[in-house]
């Protein structure tokens, strides 16, 4: 779904929406909404859950809500929408150009704000790796891109994921962030595009060969 507003690198914006939660979905963020297991819980403006299509085709783990994430409960709305939107849009038209449309969906490794400026601690991580868990099961997707070293922290805390989720795949890449203080950020993004966009056509024409056979 893009918007009529271009950015930095000439293609549309992703809109800031989510798209037609299911059911599950809403049972799913009403359980969490009121979580304060962590001390952060009790003093973020929103639990900030995910933004895109559930289930998924590629769910994108980054690390935790910024303050403007924190103000409009979803994830990648603020100054590192831009690079991760582009990569977004980048796989979604080379994966079109090979015949596949995935949908995608992104969340982070924990739902609330951080009280200053760090990375969560490993206890913050645990207390929200059942809700992350939770949304991977959710999600059903063929490829996990974990963004940054605090989503790989967390994903290795949901490793029964690989079980509940047989077929998916999990590859590691550069936060949007580390991206956009880079020298040529275009050229960061455009790594990671061709990196998860061979694997998820991949994955993907697995799967529709699989349902032919059936």
């Amino acid at each position: 779904m893009l918007s009529h507003e271009r950015n930095a690198y000439g293609h549309f914006k992703l809109q800031q929406m989510i798209l037609t939660p299911s059911d599950a979905i809403y049972k799913h963020m009403d359980h969490w909404v009121d979580c304060v297991a962590c001390r952060i819980g009790r003093h973020c403006q929103n639990k900030v859950f995910f933004r895109g299509s559930v289930p998924c085709d590629i769910l994108f783990i980054g690390e935790a809500p910024t303050c403007s994430d924190d103000t409009l409960g979803r994830p990648f709305t603020g100054e590192d929408a831009e690079p991760f939107d582009e990569m977004v849009m980048q796989i979604l038209d080379m994966c079109a150009s090979k015949g596949q449309h995935p949908n995608w969906c992104v969340t982070n490794a924990i739902s609330c704000i951080l009280d200053e400026a760090r990375k969560p601690s490993l206890t913050e991580l645990q207390n929200c790796s059942l809700r992350l868990q939770e949304f991977v099961e959710l999600c059903n997707p063929k490829l996990i891109a974990i963004m940054g070293n605090t989503a790989d922290k967390a994903a290795n805390l949901i490793t029964a994921t690989k079980v509940i989720v047989p077929y998916c795949d999990f590859r590691k890449i550069r936060h949007p962030a580390w991206m956009l203080k880079q020298h040529d950020p275009g050229l960061e993004i455009r790594k990671a595009v061709l990196h998860l966009t061979s694997i998820l056509v991949r994955l993907m024409e697995q799967a529709d060969a699989k349902s032919q056979s059936r």
